[in-house]
């Protein structure tokens, strides 16, 4: 599970714009287009008028964000939603159709009527959903563009060359696609371009060097590729506007000599990203920090994802960088002690993350010296002793995210304990806390995410107490296997924001409280492996589900109808080693997107359906992102996290329970094994080619 924040940032001559959503936190580039909405003298240009509704035919508008749009709305064009004219001429100059709510995007296509737009500055489709169709080759017609944000609408194919005819451009974000290919190398013709963001695609090749033509560029953004090379790193040390450089996960830099010298004489950067990027301690040896331009400069450095011993920390030290506030160390090879000098020198640190090395011994005090610290994460490491209220961040009044999972640590709350911060992220996972549930959690008003699985807590009414008292903005609760037993409150009728929730491996009892059905955002409901009875309340509002697993309680009853009529987002429906009874019934085959579904040793009856052959997802070739659910946390109408949430279904095979998944593409599988079903095996079963039995 991965809770990840995005910095906000709007141009400020554009009214509702978007903010710059890359994972590292890109400086954001002014786009310098001048727009205003038309004053009334001066309606909207026939032409494009017609252009736009034909634009609008193209879309599938679900939610009428359209609906002002044509004969049902204004009949000026620059009223239109999205859509804003010059004072000065009527024309077009500006089209801003980005989804401002995350899971109601338009789709469709996008219609070549958009080139009659010829005086358009400003076109941002972000956050839609385009289903992996390629960027029009026509969107490069639109000679005067100067801002294109193409940002996380499920764009796919190559990057048009035709891109680089925008010699206008000077923003261009395309980050959080599935495009694939070779950067083009004409996007090396925009000489004004400011800004290009092309992280979290598939894109590979060598990065072309004419991107060294680009003298105007502060953000370059080319991380999260891990199929592109770099053959020669010298292009980049002519781009000596650059603020921003992401090269995480770029692979092949060994070609490219004294690496950090390199990019250390960039005179104005301030942003820098080497995550995964095979770097170890001899890179250090290359470059000592006084030789570095941007020891005094730099705000944030991610070095997560390589090689790097505890060495790097008195190189880090002598970098004497007093403006840093990120540091991104996951990951790396890191060992021993965090050290004392850590807070006494680096005290200007904002975000620290730690996690995912071999750091042992205990907390230094001198953390407590980093006031400014929002973030600290130093989970999965090997470090221990006892932290009572958590003293070495008592006074952090700044503090939103605290990881500390997967390490050795006790905790111990006192109940009347009140923190001075307010986290919106806590995890504990694996780290002895219990056996009460923490009431200071009770004071955290805008708490995100909680994960205190495997955590030693046993008190049900301290859990209770914490359920009941949850503010509307958690998003993912996971309190699994702990050894709370006794009969769930029926309070999650509050709780309208929770996408994740797994209660399993614990020692509830009773039914499951109907209020249940009132979260109508939940994506994962895990309830497995404890001793719910009767029969499974009414989730037929819970229409995003994507997993549903109730295994090993001792529910009853026929399977709900509603799961096949209204669950169809579901891709695990796990029931197995319960007491359900009654047919196998058909509107199962409803669920084209199921890819486990695990029915086995109930009581269930009859024949199997032919109709399985309809659940076309065990058809398809699996992904790598087929097990990984990612959604958005919106603010205000703008995305201010994202949720990335890995889940491993359990499923029985060869007579074992095991939680996996298959070179990490999940499991396809049907497993309907004893219960007390007749007739033959339906033929129509094996067009699922994908299946395992």
């Amino acid at each position: 599970m991965a809770l990840i924040p995005y910095q906000q940032g709007l141009p400020p001559a554009v009214d509702d714009i978007v903010p710059d959503l890359d994972a590292f936190p890109y400086h954001n580039v002014t786009s310098e287009v001048q727009i205003l909405h038309s004053n009334g003298s001066m309606s909207c240009v026939e032409r494009e008028r017609q252009a736009l509704l034909e634009l609008k035919k193209g879309l599938v508008d679900e939610y009428g964000i359209l609906s002002s749009w044509g004969s049902e709305g204004d009949a000026d064009c620059c009223r239109w939603w999205g859509v804003k004219c010059s004072n000065q001429t009527g024309h077009v100059v500006m089209l801003d159709l980005h989804a401002r709510v995350y899971d109601q995007p338009l789709r469709g296509e996008i219609s070549a009527s958009l080139v009659e737009l010829r005086h358009l500055k400003y076109l941002d489709l972000g956050w839609n959903d385009f289903r992996g169709d390629p960027i029009p080759e026509f969107i490069g017609s639109l000679v005067k563009l100067r801002h294109l944000d193409l940002t996380q609408a499920y764009f796919g194919g190559k990057i048009p060359y035709q891109l680089g005819n925008l010699s206008s451009l000077r923003i261009l974000r395309l980050s959080y696609n599935y495009l694939i290919g070779e950067i083009p190398w004409e996007l090396g013709n925009l000489v004004n371009l400011q800004e290009l963001m092309l992280p979290f695609n598939d894109l590979g090749g060598v990065i072309p060097y004419q991107l060294g033509n680009l003298s105007r560029l502060e953000n370059l953004g080319l991380g999260s590729n891990d199929n592109l090379l770099i053959d020669n790193i010298q292009w980049i040390s002519r781009l000596s506007s650059l603020n921003t450089l992401d090269l995480g996960g770029v692979s092949n830099h060994r070609k490219s000599k004294n690496l950090l010298q390199i990019i250390g004489h960039l005179p104005s950067l301030q942003y820098l990203s080497l995550s995964k990027f095979g770097l170890s301690d001899i890179d250090l040896l290359l470059a000592h920090p006084s030789q570095l331009n941007f020891s005094h400069s730099l705000i944030q450095l991610d070095l997560s994802r390589n090689m790097f011993t505890s060495s790097i920390f008195p190189w880090l030290f002598r970098l004497n960088s007093t403006s840093l506030i990120y540091l991104g160390l996951n990951s790396n090879l890191l060992e021993g002690p965090i050290p004392d000098d850590l807070g006494k020198i680096m005290n200007s640190l904002q975000i620290l993350y730690l996690q995912n090395n071999q750091l042992n011994g205990t907390m230094p005090k001198t953390i407590a010296n980093l006031v400014g610290l929002e973030e600290f994460n130093v989970a999965s490491n090997v470090l221990g002793g006892r932290i009572t209220n958590l003293a070495h961040f008592a006074n952090l009044t700044k503090l939103k995210l605290l990881d500390l999972s997967w390490n050795s640590f006790t905790l111990n709350f006192s109940n009347n304990w009140i923190p001075q911060f307010q986290l919106t992220s806590f995890a504990a996972q694996s780290v002895a806390l219990g056996p009460s549930f923490p009431r200071w959690l009770q004071t955290q008003n805008n708490l995100y995410d909680l994960d205190v699985s495997d955590s030693g807590i046993s008190d049900m009414e301290t859990t209770t107490a914490f359920l009941c008292s949850t503010k509307r903005c958690l998003n993912h609760l996971n309190i699994s296997s702990n050894n709370i037993k006794g009969q769930l409150p029926d309070c999650w009728n509050h709780l309208a924001s929770l996408r994740i929730l797994d209660l399993s491996n614990n020692e509830f009892s009773g039914k499951i409280p109907t209020s249940m059905g009132s979260l109508i955002l939940a994506r994962h409901l895990i309830l497995r492996d404890n001793h719910f009875t009767g029969q499974i309340p009414s989730l037929q509002n819970c229409t995003q589900l994507v997993m549903l697993d109730v295994a090993r309680n001792e529910l009853s009853g026929p399977i709900p109808p509603w799961i096949g009529f209204n669950l169809q987002n579901l891709q695990v429906l796990s029931m197995r080693n319960n007491h359900f009874n009654g047919s196998l019934p058909s509107y199962l085959c409803h669920l084209t997107n199921i890819q486990v579904l695990d029915l086995s040793l109930n009581n269930l009856a009859g024949q199997i359906p032919k109709c399985l052959r309809n659940l076309s997802a065990m058809a398809r070739k699996p992904k790598s992102t087929d097990a990984i659910d990612e959604f958005y946390v919106f603010t205000n109408g703008s995305p201010s996290y994202v949720f990335s949430y890995d889940f491993y279904p359990t499923v029985r095979w060869k007579g074992k329970e095991l939680s996996f998944k298959d070179d990490q593409r999940l499991l396809k599988l049907i497993d309907i094994s004893e219960n007390e079903l007749c007739g033959k095996i339906p033929r129509e079963i094996g067009n699922l080619s994908e299946l395992f039995f």
